[in-house]
């Protein structure tokens, strides 16, 4: 096939299109073409249809499809499946909603690359995922796609559920460069505009709350081949917002039936829907969410994310006039209420993976230590002075210490201060009483629990207060934004509790030997 691509642009004719027609009959179908078959195709390549065409029908035709089920394939992959599973017992089942142009296919490789022998079902689509046997389905390690929420429902009970969210511009501007070079849509996106793009019908559903969409949408996949068939319901879609000619109805169905739910309800139904997802993350910190998701397959160090599907053609958001990003923004407010949910919630996972590798650092220091000091040759008893200069607090060495716990607290108020006073220099465009949670994130590593309290709860009354100021009292923002602070202050205070514990008990005979 390769020699008959290469001789055809050297305008050679190594190869006729009888014979390019019959190894395309031998190697898919194992047999010679019937006489009508074969003057059907030659008939297609002589009007002007490209070769890909005709492999694409040879290889999506019944009779390819009645070859592949006899030929053993679908309990071989029940029987993988299930080997797999036995050898991971009591393992987490891992599903990954991958919302399109948010960083998805790096973060897959990446679990795919570190699942060795386990079984994993990547890269498909809702069309894949209502045809495969359950067994399948509940054996598989991971599972990955652009499935929606609903999708949970087809996974064993206990999976885990993760997904990443983007800054709504970047991936609006992201997708347009997608439908761009897709070359399933070429016939309709030649010359499409980003504005047009943004405005017409037939795109609109990628460019305006795409991600709320997947967390909410639910096209009631246990009945699709049972009591209604995806082509049927994708017909009586609008025209306009309908794709000329989909490979997979049932996901293109889902990216465009219109949702028929209003902004406010869409709001409260995403949030709560991205709360029940138990690892969120953002495109631009995806190694925090692979480090955790490695964890739930017991890997503790994972290797460096590769880099996959970055799209060289994504307009410059600098560059896109400022009355289009607007209307992009006001758009997607729902969008970046979730993406903002999604940033604390990476925040507060990278804080904690910190605390937890400075732990593990600060466990090991007391080893370490005596050789340090015996090696300088130093009777430290013979100087009382010296023993007393180059103590901080109890058990640390550290002359700086008290100093940079001071210089921590102060950040930590003034970052804090910084957040209220922004959020109400701006008022009701942004909430950002969520970002509060850095005055006890940043005062936990200074050990003094006390002073971490303090400014944890410093930071729940003034969460509470932003609400009022940004018109968000008693709702469910508001209920989130008095959760998270509480949960993070809490946790901070424990953590720093814990390390200053962990300081107090160190020898000082062996920091300072006599």
């Amino acid at each position: 096939m390769l020699a008959f691509l290469q001789s055809r642009r050297r305008g050679e004719s190594r190869f006729t299109r009888e014979e390019v027609i019959e190894a395309l009959y031998r190697g898919l179908l194992d047999r010679d073409p019937e006489p009508p078959g074969l003057a059907a195709q030659l008939a297609a390549l002589e009007a002007g249809a490209p070769l890909h065409q005709v492999v694409y029908g040879i290889g999506h035709s019944r009779e390819y499809f009645e070859m592949w089920l006899r030929g053993g394939d679908p309990p071989a992959l029940a029987t993988e499946a299930w080997r797999a599973a036995k050898s991971h017992p009591n393992e987490a089942h891992l599903y990954f909603l991958h919302i399109m142009k948010t960083g998805g296919t790096a973060l897959v490789e990446g679990l795919s690359a570190l699942a060795g022998d386990r079984f994993c079902l990547t890269q498909i689509f809702l069309d894949h995922m209502v045809a495969l046997p359950p067994v399948v389905l509940e054996s598989a390690a991971l599972v990955a796609g652009h499935l929606g929420i609903e999708a949970r429902e087809f996974l064993p009970a206990g999976s885990v559920t993760a997904t990443a969210l983007r800054d709504p511009l970047d991936r609006v501007l992201s997708h347009y460069a997608h439908v761009l070079v897709d070359p399933a849509l070429r016939p309709e996106t030649k010359g499409l505009s980003l504005e047009e793009f943004v405005h017409s019908p037939r795109w609109r559903p990628f460019s305006e709350n795409f991600q709320a969409r997947n967390l909410v949408h639910r096209v009631g996949l246990s009945g699709v081949w049972r009591t209604q068939s995806p082509e049927q319901m994708l017909a009586e879609l609008d025209p306009d917002i309908r794709p000329a000619d989909p490979r997979l109805p049932l996901q293109a169905w889902f990216d465009h039936c219109p949702l028929g739910m209003p902004e406010a309800e869409l709001r409260d139904a995403s949030l709560a829907a991205l709360d029940s997802i138990e690892h969120v993350g953002v495109s631009d910190r995806l190694a925090v969410l692979f480090s955790s998701l490695s964890r739930i397959w017991g890997i503790e160090n994972p290797p460096a994310l590769p880099v996959a599907n970055v799209s060289a053609h994504r307009p410059d958001p600098s560059g896109v006039p400022r009355r289009l990003r607007e209307e992009i923004l006001g758009a997607n407010a729902v969008d970046l209420a979730l993406y903002e949910q999604a940033r604390i919630r990476a925040d507060a996972a990278a804080f904690t993976q910190a605390a937890g590798r400075r732990a593990i650092q600060r466990q090991s220091a007391p080893a370490e230590a005596p050789a340090v000091t015996a090696s300088s040759g130093v009777d430290r008893a013979s100087h009382p002075g010296a023993r007393d200069r180059s103590r901080g607090r109890a058990g640390t060495a550290d002359p700086w210490s008290p100093r940079l716990d001071r210089w921590g607290l102060m950040l930590a108020v003034a970052l804090s201060v910084v957040v209220v006073g922004l959020d109400l220099i701006l008022s009701q465009q942004f909430i950002l009483m969520h970002l509060l949670v850095i005055g006890p994130c940043i005062a936990l590593f200074t050990t003094r629990w006390r002073a971490t309290a303090a400014i944890g709860v410093a930071a729940v009354i003034a969460g509470n207060l932003l609400a009022v100021s940004d018109g968000v009292w008693d709702s469910f923002t508001d209920l989130s934004g008095l959760i998270t602070l509480t949960v993070v202050s809490v946790t901070a205070t424990a953590a720093a509790a814990a390390m200053a514990q962990s300081r107090a008990r160190r020898p000082q005979a062996q920091l300072y030997p006599s």
